[in-house]
């Protein structure tokens, strides 16, 4: 059996070229900025604590088992780091910071609260 579909048929459609993706945007925080995640950060899960300080314009974290990690800026409270993988800080009502979460491929959201030796509120 013989099927003749020529004028069912339709040119091909004209390909569409795909979109270009938008350059992204790199976050800078100033220094005053960097300040405002200064502090001593501890973790009640893993009974551990890091300091984060600014140093050489970076933001760095600091814990006795390593060496100094530099923090780099994805967006504002937002930091991607070796170690402690992807950082949200957060803040509280008055807009203060007043913890950070870690994500890495083995644990999720692991909390770290700023403890006393953090800024004054």
């Amino acid at each position: 059996m013989d099927f003749y579909l020529g004028e069912r048929m339709s040119a091909a459609p004209t390909p569409v070229a795909p979109t270009p993706t938008p350059a992204t945007t790199t976050y800078t925080p100033n220094p005053a900025e960097l300040s405002e995640y200064a502090g001593l950060y501890e973790s009640d899960e893993l009974s551990t604590f890091w300091t984060v300080s600014v140093r050489n314009g970076a933001l760095v974290a600091s814990h006795f088992r390593t060496s100094d990690v530099e923090l780099r800026p994805l967006a504002c409270d937002t930091f991607r780091a070796d170690v402690l993988g992807d950082i949200a800080f957060k803040r509280e009502a008055k807009w203060c910071i007043d913890a950070f979460t870690a994500t890495t491929v083995r644990a999720r959201n692991v909390r770290f609260d700023m403890g006393a030796a953090g800024p004054s509120r």
